[in-house]
């Protein structure tokens, strides 16, 4: 990619680079190949795909810094599901580029597009045709050697191909934005990401040594293959957890005023001749760590799965913890697609099976074999088939009733967030986020239609209001009777 003469736009994303986060050059030891074939293979449009949880959000941080360190080319970070930001970001952009007179030219890079797409096809609000025909415009000039243009997405582009060609709308406008996002897809080089390829464990055992040198750290080889050994085995090459291992190693190294445990960790870590009492240590502290600040994002696709409303997923959750207690060593391909998807299996190359990465992952699943989900008992969404997203059916099945109160759009999408999030309590604002309604404003309206809607099923208990912190799904359903409501 040539470099061009600097232009006009004055975007703050194009502001010099200084530094990139450690986070995200450990993403790049990761997929070493994925950003030299990114950056250097000669190609303009990339659509990188990949489960949740593999750092492609790092990645594209990563790829921003370099674009911005290379080229005099401005680069563009923008985020698919920070509504908000991204949509001014993009229209000023935009602006920027259509008032330079001598044809200004950018980098893009938009982690998040499968975001966008599904806020294009399922929310209306007044500013989101624009946005998108701009976003557009931006993908259109993306086609040189001069800028290049880098999505991210959670979902493939197939899927993404799939729900573009059986959405229907009567809105042309919003027909033309549909057929415009397939051409994009069409007009993307894809890439998928996969931190589990040939060679994973070795490049994982030297990533503490190449920190070490580029943090300017003394080396210690005696502690490297022990941490190497050791995240190897707790890890299993995950990101989600291998990434705030190597972090919390190297803030230790780093540290200048450390506590007496960490001097004690610092120690080990500098030895040339570790003893068993020090590994044990190590591979303590990892455990330990990663329990607490890595197994947080897994835990959180693993109950997504649980608490689905979609079957396929509640039973691909039984096939995964079957697989953890090794009771199968296999998984039904429409299984497998789901696990993968939600980064909790890969497929071994070389043993052609199902692998659960890591035995931290491994034993998390596996303590929910003999566990019960009482959260929602007598409770059950059912999708609408032809469209999951925006509507749906709630039956509540209790002693005392049954009731199925049919809900669709907002209501739909913020009751469906409430149960598979609970018994968490999220503020106005992650519903706002997760369900992509506009604004807290908004969410507290839906709110309250959809509580006018249950009343008038004679539920309660369905949402709880935890004031002043949020809303989760219900702890207490009940079916008013007859008798109390005459009193």
């Amino acid at each position: 990619m040539s470099n061009t003469a600097p232009t006009r736009l004055s975007t703050a994303a194009a502001a010099p680079a200084t530094a990139c986060s450690l986070q995200a050059e450990i993403i790049g030891k990761i997929y070493p190949s994925t950003v030299v074939n990114l950056l250097q293979s000669g190609r303009y449009k990339w659509f990188v795909q990949a489960a949740r949880g593999l750092g492609k959000s790092k990645l594209i941080e990563l790829l921003h810094f370099r674009l911005r360190a290379q080229s005099q080319t401005p680069a563009v970070y923008l985020h698919g599901g920070e509504w908000e930001r991204c949509r001014s970001e993009i229209l000023e952009t935009v602006k920027e580029v259509r008032a330079d007179s001598e044809g200004s030219h950018v980098h893009i890079l938009l982690d998040d597009v499968d975001q966008l797409i599904y806020r294009s096809i399922h929310f209306k609000d007044e500013r989101l045709d624009e946005t998108i025909t701009g976003l557009l415009y931006l993908v259109s000039r993306a086609a040189s050697e001069q800028t290049m243009f880098i999505a991210t997405s959670g979902q493939s582009q197939e899927v993404l191909w799939d729900l573009l060609d059986q959405t229907v709308s009567d809105d042309e406008q919003r027909r033309n934005m549909i057929r415009a996002f397939s051409s994009f897809l069409s007009s993307c080089e894809a890439h998928t990401l996969d931190p589990w390829s040939f060679g994973w464990d070795s490049r994982l055992r030297d990533m503490l040594p190449e920190l070490r040198r580029t943090e300017k750290l003394a080396a210690a080889a005696a502690a490297d293959k022990a941490c190497g050994r050791h995240l190897v085995e707790l890890t299993g090459g995950h990101p989600s957890l291998l990434t705030p291992a190597l972090v919390e190693l190297i803030r230790i190294l780093k540290q200048q005023s450390p506590t007496a445990q960490e001097e004690r960790l610092r120690t080990a870590l500098e030895s040339e001749s570790l003893s068993s009492e020090d590994d044990t240590l190590l591979r303590g502290f990892l455990e330990d760590h990663l329990e607490r600040n890595g197994l947080a994002p897994l835990q959180h696709n693993i109950n997504g799965l649980r608490r689905s409303v979609r079957e396929d997923d509640r039973d691909a959750f039984e096939a995964l913890i079957a697989l953890a207690t090794r009771r199968t060593r296999t998984l039904p391909s429409r299984y497998r697609r789901v696990l993968e998807g939600a980064g909790l299996v890969y497929r071994d190359v070389e043993m052609d099976c199902p692998v659960i990465p890591g035995e931290l992952l491994r034993e998390e699943v596996a303590r929910h074999a003999d566990t019960t989900d009482l959260g929602a008992h007598g409770i059950q969404l059912e999708p609408d088939p032809s469209e999951p997203r925006r509507r749906g059916t709630l039956i509540v099945r209790l002693e005392t009733g049954q009731r199925q109160v049919d809900l669709q759009d907002g209501q739909w999408a913020l009751l469906s967030e409430l149960y598979e999030s609970r018994p968490a309590v999220l503020s106005l604002s992650e519903l706002a986020a997760r369900t992509g309604q506009p604004s807290e404003t908004a969410v507290r309206s839906t709110l309250q239609r959809l509580s006018a809607r249950l009343t008038e099923a004679d539920l309660e208990g369905i949402v709880d209001n935890h004031y002043g912190r949020g809303y989760s799904f219900g702890s207490d359903p009940a079916i008013k009777q007859e008798d109390a409501k005459a009193e």
